[in-house]
């Protein structure tokens, strides 16, 4: 398993971000499509569940005294798929959320339910680590340096000459 829990929660962080941008530009009368919040709120949680989930394997993987906190991570990573399935939540089924993404929660609640039996068991079994409430886990940590950097809307609507490419009505220049 190469994937890597801090970069899947900076994916969940991004998607936080524009959640919130998205709902700014709502409350400013702004026209979005209705859809973009919820789908982009399910892919947040999504993001931040599979983190949990890849976190609470690299635990495992370290052993005694690590154990406790990768039963907690996976408990945490089930509460997130439900807050985000619940009545009002982005992935529930009254939410214009794409299937896609549905089917894709649902997919991995089922991994990190498989994976809480699994742990939990090892550690009545094996470990016997104390296993805290999720409210005292600590945050994952951050990505040392975000995975991409934003762009200037001005920058992107430049075209190579430095002319605006808003000039010709949003047509490119054709050039001989």
């Amino acid at each position: 398993d190469d994937i890597h829990p801090l970069r899947v929660l900076q994916v969940s962080l991004d998607y936080q971000e524009v959640s919130v941008k998205l709902g700014s530009l709502q409350q400013q009368q702004q026209p979005i499509e209705k859809s973009w919040v919820p789908q982009v709120q399910a892919k947040a949680a999504y993001f931040h569940a599979t983190a949990s989930l890849h976190y609470a394997r690299s635990l495992k993987e370290e052993g005694p005294g690590s154990f406790g906190e990768a039963v907690v991570r996976l408990r945490f990573a089930v509460s997130v798929l439900d807050a985000a399935s619940g009545k009002t939540g982005p992935l529930s089924k009254k939410s214009p959320c794409a299937a896609a993404v549905r089917d894709a929660a649902a997919r991995l609640r089922r991994e990190v339910e498989a994976e809480l039996a699994d742990a939990e068991k090892d550690n009545c079994q094996v470990y016997f680590e104390r296993v805290t409430a999720a409210d005292v886990l600590t945050a994952l940590p951050a990505l040392a340096s975000p995975l991409v950097q934003p762009t200037a809307v001005e920058s992107v609507l430049r075209e190579a000459d430095g002319e605006s490419a808003l000039a010709n009505g949003g047509a490119p220049t054709i050039r001989h």
